[in-house]
């Protein structure tokens, strides 16, 4: 039993599957390593289609940037299909940014 605050960890199977206090089964944990980049317009966001094997529509998907990320810039991800996670960036400052080419960590989570 792992405790951790707010989640307690009350089964893991033999099978790879991971039971949470919520009881929800984890049934999928994917990850990736994905290189991208991309050129934001002021107060625009930018939207960039990037395979992730096994992941499917729906499935929380959990994005780490590269630490040298521009001040100003948000990023999020979300599973739009099958093996496709969409990365949205937001700028919100009144200048473009150009973000260089960086590894961008992708990790989805299908719970039944």
């Amino acid at each position: 039993l792992l405790t951790a605050p707010n989640v307690t960890i009350t089964t893991l199977l033999t099978t790879g599957q991971l039971k949470v206090a919520t009881g929800q089964t984890l049934v999928r944990l994917v990850t990736a390593l994905v290189a991208t980049q991309a050129n934001i317009p002021a107060n625009s966001t930018v939207e960039q289609a990037v395979t992730l094997p096994g992941v499917a529509q729906g499935d929380t998907v959990i994005i780490n940037p590269p630490s040298t990320i521009a001040a100003g810039v948000i990023v999020n991800a979300y599973a739009n299909g099958a093996n496709s996670v969409v990365i949205r960036w937001a700028n919100v400052l009144s200048s473009q940014v150009n973000l260089a080419t960086g590894n961008y960590r992708l990790t989805g989570l299908g719970f039944a």
